[in-house]
């Protein structure tokens, strides 16, 4: 008797056991799920702190700047070799591809900066160099990101759409790796741009 009392002791320790296995498990994969959801939405708000406030070694921890650099590399070596088509059959074509690309390569060098960025996701045309103010700082932080819209293009990648003034949209890109996210492409209208 002592022994069916014992398994019958051990049968509902191990039950309960599982159940609370079951219910921790549950929980962190809830977690964890719920997490990985709001990563994006919480990587744009700390991109938005700090773009405004210039914290380059922040920045870092957000946007994969080797890969967001390549693909807007690769935009405005499109945009150029559409421009050089004309000189498609000429020999001169090699040459000016190689042109296009130096540029292309100084000019993203010159456009990926905290203030540039700020300065393209606001929609500005005219790129510039001046220093800006607290003031206008916070007036940024308020305004940057306001009339976006979100989606979520597959489990790992997430975009965020953002009007300018001239009617088209910019669209930050953002990869997920591992849990945390980061801002690998910038698409906007580039070719009109001027620094």
């Amino acid at each position: 008797m002592d022994s069916d009392k014992l398994s019958s002791e051990r049968a509902v320790t191990i039950e309960k056991t599982m159940k609370k296995t079951i219910g921790i498990t549950g929980f962190l994969l809830v977690s964890m799920i719920g997490y990985v959801a709001a990563g994006p939405f919480l990587t744009l708000h700390a991109i938005r702190s700090d773009l405004v406030d210039q914290d380059s070694d922040a920045l870092a921890e957000h946007i994969d700047f080797p890969v967001l650099r390549r693909n807007l590399k690769e935009q405005i070596n499109t945009q150029m070799m559409g421009k050089t088509e004309i000189l498609k059959d000429h020999p001169l074509n090699i040459l000016a591809m190689g042109v296009a690309t130096q540029m292309a390569d100084r000019f993203v060098d010159l456009l990926v900066t905290p203030d540039h960025l700020v300065q393209i996701i606001e929609g500005k045309k005219r790129l510039q160099n001046a220093p800006v103010s607290q003031e206008e700082r916070i007036a940024r932080k308020q305004k940057l990101f306001k009339n976006a819209r979100t989606t979520y293009d597959s489990f790992s990648r997430f975009s965020v759409w953002i009007p300018n003034d001239q009617g088209e949209d910019i669209r930050l890109v953002f990869a997920r790796s591992g849990l945390s996210w980061k801002l690998v492409n910038l698409i906007a209208p580039l070719d009109s741009l001027k620094m």
